[in-house]
């Protein structure tokens, strides 16, 4: 358990990165099927369809879908690449330790 602030600081900035990483493969991955439903007709694409990909960002997914790298798979990666950061980070163990000082 790091103690050091220096430590404390890059546990604290790994961590955010690791959520800022799931929650970015996890957003792809809605994304994804949302975009699968609507292109299949579903009725599942209107719900909750507000967040799209970005316009600078579209022309890779369409390069990529076209050469065969599925849109769901890149996502995936970087959703495990965002838990492995936060687990690595300890995140998770320096905010308990600091709710249980808090705590009386």
């Amino acid at each position: 358990m790091p103690t050091n602030p220096f430590k404390v600081g890059v546990s604290l900035v790994l961590g955010i990165i690791g959520l800022l990483g799931m929650a970015l493969g996890v957003h792809g991955v809605y994304v994804y099927f949302n975009r699968l439903d609507l292109i299949l007709g579903g009725e599942g694409a209107k719900f909750l369809l507000i967040l799209d990909v970005p316009i600078r960002l579209r022309d890779l997914i369409m390069w990529a879908s076209a050469r065969g790298l599925q849109s769901w798979f890149i996502p995936i990666l970087i959703f495990l690449a965002g838990l492995w950061i936060f687990n690595y980070s300890r995140l998770w163990n320096i905010l308990s330790r600091l709710l249980d000082r808090i705590r009386p």
